[in-house]
């Protein structure tokens, strides 16, 4: 979560006076990172209807929400949206528009509090799946967008969330082909960098690095292993077989971080040895982390509770405290208290198939 939108957010929720619904004079938050003194006179649908100095003198007029700051008009909706059930389900489709899928799903829930029944007759009509399909479009529509635009490790990360949380979409169909894509991508920018690293050395130095890539190759090799393992589990259709999976590449992290340590053991004071496994070190963890919660996930795809509180048990060892943790705790949590639709939806689905026949009859990953 961006803290400036958090904060922005927050203050939105000052706006609101008690009499009458007005809105004191308060900083108005856009979409390019800029603000502006108005008074906010009525919260629209899709935008505001603000009274201060723009176009250069005192004007009223309406503002688009293509032109706020979606976290903090999503709080300014929120909050006008008040106890009306309609409301709060119009937020979250435009929320899922604006990438902020958490929120949608938030206001999902919010909905079925204020009124089970108009819930009952959007899962009836189909639109629960409707939207939890949207949310995976989007996901795997902002991936591709990150993916163009150079942000490969935003890239992975989403498209592997989708192939762990929603494989059964359309998108997450999509997202098994794309992986590997973006993967490939990724390992060449890595190769890249290495190569530009050492042409920058002197040749004495050249062949030291050489010996301490020759050690910590093995264990890249290693983490290539399983990370290439990883990627077929998470797209491989058969539910069973992809929790083994990501149940093997977590034991070869293991290994890798075995013998990481015998390396740092006869490092003999090398301090450049040292940082290179320092830096291994910490992508191991962060991949097995990965690991550990995409189990979680696809446990929890299939209702199996208490084995995804497992996976976040180990997954608390190895990095305590990390956000991502705690997110599907908090969705085990809901899961049990029979308040998350999606999942809900999701119990009366038969068989291990996790794309839903949208991969083909083989299914899975590449063999």
């Amino acid at each position: 979560m961006n803290p400036a939108r958090t904060l922005r957010t927050l203050a939105a929720s000052t706006l609101l006076l008690a009499a009458g619904g007005a809105f004191a004079a308060e900083d108005i938050f856009l979409e390019n990172g800029t603000s502006r003194r108005g008074e906010i006179l009525e919260v629209l649908e899709d935008g505001i209807r603000v009274k201060g100095a723009f176009k250069g003198g005192q004007v009223e007029m309406v503002l688009k929400s293509d032109h706020l700051d979606a976290a903090w008009f999503y709080g300014l909706r929120d909050r006008a949206a008040g106890e009306d059930a309609k409301a709060h389900l119009k937020l979250a489709m435009w929320a899922i528009e604006k990438g902020l899928f958490s929120r949608a799903e938030a206001q999902v829930r919010r909905a079925r509090e204020l009124d089970p029944e108009l819930l009952k007759d959007l899962a009836a009509g189909g639109r629960l799946v409707e939207i939890r399909e949207g949310i995976a479009a989007r996901i795997l529509e902002s991936a591709r967008r990150d993916a163009k635009e150079g942000r490969l490790g935003l890239a992975v990360s989403k498209t592997e969330l989708l192939l762990a949380r929603m494989p059964d979409t359309p998108a997450g169909a999509e997202a098994a082909d794309f992986l590997p894509e973006v993967e490939g991508m990724v390992e060449a920018k890595e190769a890249k960098a290495r190569e530009e690293e050492r042409s920058r050395l002197a040749e004495a130095e050249r062949k030291e690095q050489e010996e301490r890539d020759r050690l910590l190759g093995k264990v890249e090799e290693m983490l290539k292993k399983g990370r290439a393992v990883a990627s077929e589990a998470l797209r491989e259709d058969n539910h069973p077989k992809a929790v083994e999976g990501l149940g093997q590449a977590l034991q070869i992290g293991e290994q890798a971080l075995d013998r990481l340590a015998s390396i740092e053991k006869g490092a003999d004071g090398d301090g450049k040895l040292l940082a290179g496994a320092a830096d291994l070190r910490a992508t191991i963890t962060a991949a097995m982390l990965k690991g550990y919660v995409h189990r979680a996930e696809m446990f929890l795809w299939r209702g199996s509770t208490a084995q995804a509180k497992e996976q976040l048990e180990k997954a608390s060892k190895l990095v305590p405290g990390d956000p991502s943790i705690d997110e599907v705790a908090e969705r085990i949590a809901r899961y049990e208290e029979d308040q998350n639709d999606d999942d809900r939806w999701r119990r009366g689905s038969k068989g291990d198939s996790r794309f839903g026949g949208r991969r083909g009859a083989a299914g899975g990953g590449r063999r």
